[in-house]
């Protein structure tokens, strides 16, 4: 599985079909990044998160923006 952010956002390439990712700020993407426990994380300007799979095997982006600040 390839990741790509560029100014069309997320991009997932599979050896096969690429698929856009929706992320909040789709020019924005910045970096990239996977933990020792394979979970993907996001940052993007003025947010930051992880991709979640979901059932259909496709991603879905997660802001972690207002986790411990009080919400808002």
């Amino acid at each position: 599985m390839l990741l790509v952010g560029n100014n069309g956002g997320l991009l997932e390439h599979d050896g096969e079909t690429w698929r856009t990712i929706k992320v909040p700020h789709p020019f924005e993407v910045r970096s990239l990044a996977r933990s020792s426990s394979g979970r993907v994380f996001v940052g993007l300007a003025g947010d930051f998160g992880y991709l979640r799979p979901a059932f259909d095997g496709s991603q879905t982006y997660v802001s972690l923006r207002h986790r411990g600040d009080g919400g808002g």
